[in-house]
Protein backbone atom coordinates (compact mmCIF):
# COMPACT_ATOMS: atom_id res chain seq x y z
CA UNK A 1 0.00 0.00 0.00
CA UNK A 2 1.27 3.45 -0.88
CA UNK A 3 1.47 5.71 2.16
CA UNK A 4 2.57 8.93 0.48
CA UNK A 5 3.35 10.00 -3.08
CA UNK A 6 3.94 13.21 -5.00
CA UNK A 7 2.69 13.81 -8.53
CA UNK A 8 3.23 16.64 -10.99
CA UNK A 9 -0.17 17.22 -12.59
CA UNK A 10 0.16 19.81 -15.32
CA UNK A 11 2.74 21.79 -13.34
CA UNK A 12 0.84 21.54 -10.04
CA UNK A 13 2.49 19.49 -7.30
CA UNK A 14 -0.13 17.17 -5.78
CA UNK A 15 0.63 15.32 -2.57
CA UNK A 16 -1.18 12.06 -1.87
CA UNK A 17 -1.26 10.93 1.78
CA UNK A 18 -2.86 7.78 3.09
CA UNK A 19 -5.46 8.45 5.81
CA UNK A 20 -3.54 6.13 8.14
CA UNK A 21 -0.45 8.39 8.25
CA UNK A 22 -2.29 11.67 8.78
CA UNK A 23 -2.32 13.50 12.08
CA UNK A 24 -5.61 13.13 13.95
CA UNK A 25 -6.26 16.83 13.33
CA UNK A 26 -6.07 16.17 9.56
CA UNK A 27 -8.24 13.06 9.84
CA UNK A 28 -10.92 15.10 11.62
CA UNK A 29 -10.66 17.88 9.04
CA UNK A 30 -11.53 15.31 6.37
CA UNK A 31 -14.54 14.27 8.44
CA UNK A 32 -15.85 17.86 8.24
CA UNK A 33 -15.64 17.65 4.43
CA UNK A 34 -17.40 14.26 4.35
CA UNK A 35 -20.15 15.47 6.70
CA UNK A 36 -20.70 18.68 4.73
CA UNK A 37 -24.26 18.43 3.39
CA UNK A 38 -23.17 19.14 -0.20
CA UNK A 39 -20.78 16.17 -0.12
CA UNK A 40 -22.69 13.84 2.22
CA UNK A 41 -25.90 13.85 0.20
CA UNK A 42 -24.06 12.56 -2.88
CA UNK A 43 -22.44 9.64 -1.02
CA UNK A 44 -23.80 6.09 -0.89
CA UNK A 45 -24.29 6.49 2.85
CA UNK A 46 -25.81 9.91 3.43
CA UNK A 47 -25.78 9.71 7.24
CA UNK A 48 -23.59 11.93 9.39
CA UNK A 49 -20.49 10.12 10.62
CA UNK A 50 -19.29 10.61 14.20
CA UNK A 51 -15.65 11.27 15.15
CA UNK A 52 -15.50 7.85 16.80
CA UNK A 53 -16.84 6.09 13.68
CA UNK A 54 -14.44 8.01 11.43
CA UNK A 55 -11.35 7.31 13.53
CA UNK A 56 -12.32 3.64 13.90
CA UNK A 57 -12.78 3.39 10.11
CA UNK A 58 -9.29 4.84 9.55
CA UNK A 59 -7.78 2.49 12.13
CA UNK A 60 -9.34 -0.46 10.27
CA UNK A 61 -7.62 0.67 7.05
CA UNK A 62 -4.15 -0.01 8.48
CA UNK A 63 -3.96 -3.69 7.51
CA UNK A 64 -6.59 -3.66 4.77
CA UNK A 65 -5.20 -4.38 1.31
CA UNK A 66 -8.62 -4.19 -0.36
CA UNK A 67 -9.15 -0.45 0.16
CA UNK A 68 -7.08 2.70 0.45
CA UNK A 69 -8.13 6.27 1.19
CA UNK A 70 -5.99 9.34 0.48
CA UNK A 71 -6.02 13.04 1.19
CA UNK A 72 -4.83 15.09 -1.79
CA UNK A 73 -3.16 18.46 -1.27
CA UNK A 74 -1.40 21.04 -3.39
CA UNK A 75 2.03 21.82 -1.97
CA UNK A 76 0.86 20.52 1.46
CA UNK A 77 -0.85 23.85 2.17
CA UNK A 78 -4.08 23.52 0.22
CA UNK A 79 -6.09 20.34 0.80
CA UNK A 80 -8.29 19.76 -2.25
CA UNK A 81 -10.05 16.50 -1.48
CA UNK A 82 -10.07 12.74 -1.13
CA UNK A 83 -9.54 9.89 -3.56
CA UNK A 84 -10.10 6.28 -2.65
CA UNK A 85 -10.07 2.79 -4.05
CA UNK A 86 -12.23 0.00 -2.68
CA UNK A 87 -12.68 -3.69 -3.50
CA UNK A 88 -9.17 -3.82 -4.99
CA UNK A 89 -8.69 -7.21 -6.67
CA UNK A 90 -7.79 -8.87 -9.95
CA UNK A 91 -6.40 -5.68 -11.49
CA UNK A 92 -9.54 -3.61 -10.89
CA UNK A 93 -11.07 -1.49 -8.13
CA UNK A 94 -14.02 0.74 -7.32
CA UNK A 95 -13.17 4.40 -7.03
CA UNK A 96 -14.50 7.33 -5.12
CA UNK A 97 -13.62 11.00 -4.91
CA UNK A 98 -14.90 14.00 -3.07
CA UNK A 99 -13.56 17.50 -2.95
CA UNK A 100 -12.87 19.72 0.02
CA UNK A 101 -15.96 21.96 -0.07
CA UNK A 102 -14.03 24.72 1.72
CA UNK A 103 -11.13 24.88 -0.77
CA UNK A 104 -11.07 27.67 -3.34
CA UNK A 105 -8.75 25.80 -5.71
CA UNK A 106 -10.11 25.69 -9.26
CA UNK A 107 -10.56 22.40 -11.14
CA UNK A 108 -10.37 20.21 -8.03
CA UNK A 109 -12.23 17.41 -9.80
CA UNK A 110 -9.70 17.34 -12.65
CA UNK A 111 -6.75 17.28 -10.26
CA UNK A 112 -8.31 14.54 -8.12
CA UNK A 113 -9.04 12.39 -11.18
CA UNK A 114 -5.52 12.81 -12.57
CA UNK A 115 -3.98 11.84 -9.22
CA UNK A 116 -6.34 8.88 -8.95
CA UNK A 117 -5.46 7.67 -12.45
CA UNK A 118 -1.74 7.89 -11.74
CA UNK A 119 -2.18 5.99 -8.49
CA UNK A 120 -4.46 3.36 -10.06
CA UNK A 121 -3.01 2.76 -13.49
CA UNK A 122 0.68 3.59 -13.08
CA UNK A 123 1.53 2.86 -9.43
CA UNK A 124 -0.90 0.00 -8.70
CA UNK A 125 -1.05 -1.24 -12.31
CA UNK A 126 -4.80 -1.68 -12.31
CA UNK A 127 -6.51 -2.35 -15.64
CA UNK A 128 -10.02 -1.04 -14.90
CA UNK A 129 -11.88 1.24 -12.54
CA UNK A 130 -15.55 1.07 -11.63
CA UNK A 131 -17.75 3.58 -9.84
CA UNK A 132 -21.28 4.24 -8.72
CA UNK A 133 -22.68 7.73 -9.12
CA UNK A 134 -26.07 9.05 -8.13
CA UNK A 135 -28.20 9.81 -11.19
CA UNK A 136 -28.87 13.35 -9.92
CA UNK A 137 -25.15 14.10 -9.49
CA UNK A 138 -24.82 15.77 -12.89
CA UNK A 139 -21.55 17.52 -12.09
CA UNK A 140 -19.81 14.24 -11.23
CA UNK A 141 -21.30 12.43 -14.23
CA UNK A 142 -20.02 15.16 -16.54
CA UNK A 143 -16.53 14.78 -15.02
CA UNK A 144 -16.55 11.00 -15.39
CA UNK A 145 -17.72 11.18 -19.00
CA UNK A 146 -14.94 13.66 -19.73
CA UNK A 147 -12.51 10.96 -18.56
CA UNK A 148 -14.07 8.30 -20.81
CA UNK A 149 -16.05 6.37 -18.23
CA UNK A 150 -18.85 4.39 -19.83
CA UNK A 151 -22.17 3.59 -18.20
CA UNK A 152 -22.44 -0.19 -17.99
CA UNK A 153 -25.54 -0.51 -15.83
CA UNK A 154 -28.34 1.63 -14.43
CA UNK A 155 -29.70 0.90 -10.97
CA UNK A 156 -32.65 2.62 -9.29
CA UNK A 157 -30.72 5.72 -8.14
CA UNK A 158 -27.25 5.09 -9.60
CA UNK A 159 -25.27 4.63 -12.74
CA UNK A 160 -22.49 2.08 -12.62
CA UNK A 161 -19.62 3.22 -14.81
CA UNK A 162 -16.33 1.71 -15.94
CA UNK A 163 -13.04 2.93 -17.37
CA UNK A 164 -10.45 0.58 -18.80
CA UNK A 165 -6.79 1.54 -18.89
CA UNK A 166 -5.36 1.75 -22.33
CA UNK A 167 -1.58 1.86 -22.40
CA UNK A 168 -0.48 3.47 -25.66
CA UNK A 169 2.81 1.54 -25.46
CA UNK A 170 1.15 -1.90 -25.73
Amino acid sequence: MILKSIYDIGGKICILENFTVLLQKEQLEILTWRNNEKIRLMMNDTKLISETQHLSFINNLIDNNKKCFYKVSLDKSDSIGVVYLDKIQNEHAWLGIYSNPYSRVQQKGRLLMEVLFHLSFIDLKLKALFLEVRIENEKAIKLYLKYDFKTIKTEKDYYIMKKEYKNDNQ
